[in-house]
Formats: C-alpha cells, sequence, structure tokens
C-alpha cells in the first residue's frame, strides 16, 4: 500500500472515532425534553366521543350460532371457538350526550345522576399492605368541589371502613368516583372514560371495577395525573324502564332485540372460577375453568352476542320453571361472548331474562381537579418535571405506558428497547417522570435520540443523524476491506 493510501486510510479511521465519539457523546449530553400541560393533543378521541355519530344499524343474522366452529367440553375446561361478527366498528348505539350542571347532577330523561365524590389515593409502600398486585391504602374523600368530606359524609354516601380504602397500582393516583341514581328503573354501566380538559389527552389509566345498589354506585379506577388539571369524566350507562324479552335456557335458543341479537351457545354445570379469551383476528377463543361447588350448586350459560357483548345496554337473568328469579352468581362480557351465572343447578335453569335499557346516555362531569394530589405539581410548568412519590413497574410494557400517559405523549418509536433479564418489576420512589423516561431510553439501541414533536404532542424515538452516518460510514469501510 502507498504511504498516500495509508494516509487516506489512517484519515478515514480517525473521521470513523471521532463521530464514533461525538455519538457517544450526544447520547450522555443532556436533552431538553418539554411536555406543555396546556397544549391541546390532536390525537385524543375526546371529540368523536363527546359528538356520536350513530351508524347505519347493523344487519342482524338470525343464523348467529353458524360463527361456532369448536365447542369442546374438558373437565373443568369449556372451550368456544367463534367467528368474529361482522359488526360496524362505528358507534352502533344511540347515545345522546347530557353534561352535568355546576351541582354534578345529570337529567337523564328517565331519571337522574349525580356526582356525590371523590376519593383519591397514592403513597409509598410503607403506607399499605402490598398483596403482591396492588397497595391498598386508606383513600381521602371529597366533595366533587374538592372539599374534604366530614364524618356526616361518610354516613351520608354510605361509605363503611373497607370502603375508604382503594388499590394504588401502575404509579398513578387510584380514584373511586362515587354516583347517586334517582328516579332510574335500571341501569346498566358501560364504560368510563377520562380527560384532562385542557390538553384532552386520555389519563384513565388501566381498567376499572365496578358495583352498587339500585340507587348508588361507585367506580374505582387509576387516573394518570398528577397536577392540578381540570378533569373531564364521560360515563356511559343505559337506563330503563326496561324492555323485556325471554326465550328458552336451551343451547341454540335465538332472541332479537333493538339494535342486536342473542344466542346462547353452551351451558354448564360447576362453579365458574375464571375465563379468558384470545383472538387472532378472524375467531376467538373463549376458555371457560370450572369446578364442582359441593356446598352450593352453580351453573353458568355463555352466550354470543351481536353486534357485541361489552359494551352492551342489557342484562340478563335466569329463571326457574316457576318463573323466579334465581340467585345470580356474577358474570363477564368480553368482545362478542358474554357469561351469566346462577346459584343453581344447570337443570334448574328454564329461562333467560334479557333485560335492554332503551335509554343510553353519554354523560359528562367536569371537576376543577383532582384534589389531594402532591403539593410540589401544584404550579408545573413542564410534565417532565411531574413529582412522583411511588412508582412499580411490573413489566417492560408498563413503563413505556406509564411515560406515555403520564406525560400526556404518543410514543413514536423506531426501536425498542432492551432491558436484561430479572430488570423487572422495579420500584422508584420520590421521583420525577423524566427520571422514568430516562430509564427507558437508557436501555434504547446505542445512538437513539428522543425529541417532543409540538406539533404532533408525539415523542419521537430515532436514530441520530450521527450514528446514521456512522453506520454508512462502517458499511462503506467493510466493503473496502473486504
Amino acid at each position: 500500500m502507498s504511504k498516500r493510501r495509508a494516509t487516506k486510510w489512517i484519515l478515514g479511521l480517525a473521521l470513523v472515532a471521532g463521530i464514533a465519539g461525538g455519538v457517544l457523546l450526544l447520547q450522555r449530553a443532556p436533552v431538553a425534553w418539554v411536555s406543555d400541560p396546556a397544549a391541546i393533543r390532536p390525537w385524543s378521541e375526546r371529540s368523536e366521543l363527546l359528538n356520536p355519530v350513530r351508524s347505519v344499524p347493523p344487519t342482524i343474522n338470525s343464523n348467529l350460532l353458524q360463527s361456532l366452529t369448536i365447542i369442546t367440553n374438558e373437565t373443568g375446561t369449556l372451550r368456544i371457538t367463534h367467528d368474529e361478527p361482522d359488526r360496524n366498528e362505528h358507534e352502533h348505539l344511540a347515545w345522546q350526550v347530557v353534561e352535568a350542571d355546576d351541582s354534578q347532577h345529570a337529567d337523564l330523561g328517565a331519571g337522574g345522576l349525580t356526582l356525590e365524590y371523590v376519593g383519591v389515593a397514592y403513597g409509598p409502600p410503607d403506607q399499605g399492605r402490598d398483596d403482591g398486585y396492588s397497595l391498598r391504602l386508606d383513600a381521602h374523600f371529597f366533595r366533587p368541589d374538592g372539599t374534604p368530606f366530614e364524618a356526616e359524609d361518610y354516613q351520608r354516601c354510605e361509605l363503611d371502613d373497607w370502603d375508604r380504602k382503594l388499590r394504588y397500582r401502575d404509579g398513578i393516583p387510584a380514584v373511586e368516583i362515587g354516583l347517586k341514581l334517582e328516579g332510574v328503573d335500571g341501569y346498566e354501566f358501560m364504560g368510563l372514560k377520562a380527560f384532562d380538559a385542557r390538553t384532552h389527552a386520555p389519563i384513565q389509566g388501566g381498567g376499572f371495577s365496578h358495583g352498587g345498589s339500585r340507587d348508588r354506585y361507585a367506580i374505582e379506577t387509576s387516573l394518570a395525573i398528577w397536577h392540578p388539571a381540570p378533569i373531564e369524566l364521560v360515563l356511559d350507562l343505559a337506563v330503563g324502564p326496561p324492555e323485556v324479552f325471554e326465550f328458552p335456557a336451551k343451547p341454540g335458543a335465538f332472541q332479537g332485540f333493538p339494535g342486536g341479537a342473542i344466542a346462547l351457545a353452551a351451558g354448564i354445570d360447576g362453579d365458574e372460577r375464571s375465563w379468558s379469551s384470545s383472538s387472532d383476528g378472524k375467531q376467538t377463543t373463549v376458555t371457560v375453568r370450572f369446578e364442582e361447588n359441593e356446598r352450593q350448586p352453580q351453573c353458568s350459560l355463555i352466550f354470543l352476542c351481536f353486534p357485541a357483548a361489552h359494551p352492551a345496554p342489557f342484562e340478563f337473568e335466569l329463571l326457574n320453571e316457576q318463573g323466579e328469579v334465581l340467585p345470580s352468581a356474577g358474570g363477564g362480557s368480553s368482545s362478542a361472548m358474554a357469561i351469566k351465572s346462577a346459584r343453581a343447578k344447570l337443570s334448574e335453569v328454564a329461562t333467560v331474562r334479557l333485560l335492554y335499557y332503551p335509554n343510553q346516555r353519554r354523560v359528562l362531569f367536569r371537576l376543577p381537579a383532582l384534589p389531594g394530589l402532591p403539593a410540589e405539581n401544584a404550579n408545573v410548568a413542564n410534565l417532565f418535571d411531574l413529582h412522583v412519590p411511588y412508582v412499580a413497574i411490573r413489566y417492560e410494557h408498563d413503563l413505556q405506558e406509564w411515560v406515555q400517559d403520564v406525560l400526556q405523549l404518543k410514543v413514536d418509536a423506531s426501536s425498542r428497547p432492551n432491558f436484561p433479564p430479572g430488570t423487572f418489576p422495579m420500584a422508584f420512589t420520590n421521583t420525577t417522570a423524566a427520571d422514568l423516561f430516562q430509564v427507558w431510553m437508557d436501555h434504547q439501541p446505542q445512538g437513539m435520540i428522543a425529541r417532543v414533536n409540538a406539533e404532533t404532542q408525539t415523542l419521537e424515538v430515532r436514530k441520530s443523524g450521527a450514528m446514521a452516518l456512522l453506520e454508512r460510514l462502517r458499511e462503506w469501510f467493510a466493503g473496502k476491506f473486504q
């Protein structure tokens, strides 16, 4: 090799080394990430939710059960596979949007609904019992205007000591919403969504649990909000008077109702212990696990529902030969399948009663802020600076979801982080949103950088320009040496 050519190689290698060093320095340099707590998030579904457009009612196929392709009944397990119903993905219900007044009362046209209280709980492990999944903490309860509860408020809302504890999980505040119904002839809760009223970002984290009585209803969930921002709660429910339909409790029985249909797929004897579903986009398999209950007979009926089993404006009752309602043992729904259980033998169930609630209401409650949040976040101007007292992350995807929900930024990443085995679970005390995002970025491939796109309100994670150039140079040198 000539001296001139060798000099070129040395200079080229020095250039590559310099770029590589620059990449490493850039990766370690501090980056000013900013998430504006007032900017509108254009990707939010809030506008569509509050301005529902009903699609053409779907065509109901009276041969609904033709889509059942496999039914296997093994010892302790029932598996049902069905084709996904050809249903319209748009709204198929006649939603009427109702806004609550300043007293947090909503006129449903068939009764009324009032927001009575909000409960909030969060804290480190030493403040509650860790059951391996969540912390059950004493909650602080407030009236909708943010003033703390007094003794008479607990009595008025029928909250005993157990009801005053909430499950804190996922590193975002646990929240309970208490509702009172007046003059309502039956109802079915169908869903809850929550938004930051300024940014329109969805702030509900994970799912929710709910339950109640004839005139009171409580929803326990978690809200990804650590700063005092105004909040919008959007509650879906259907109210009566119900339209009643009855059909025989025999597999293959079919019953239509306004805008939909039900078919009884199967029935089993035994105590339903759990059920799950999986789908490949074309077919769904529902697996029900059950066992005999020697002390109390129990049975379950499984229904295929069109256009959906959840959310759906109906509920089931199971009747015996005398027309008496059998004691309920719970139930559930997922996609197109619903299950209803009763404390009786399957042979005792003669009739299925479908209660359809025709008045579908989407109720909007506005709160000035979620009360009781950390004082450090009172005047936060950048959501990356949010103070968080305690976060427990169980799985890798939980970390990205936490970052996305709390920062109110859609993550748009061209790569995935690489966490070594044993990284999770992980916990953080008295941390910030920026710290957790940095943990996520530290496990990205070398040369990845993050920037906030203020126009789209997304968090873009891309290969840096220097790293891309370095890789091209590496490829060029590799070709030359070969």
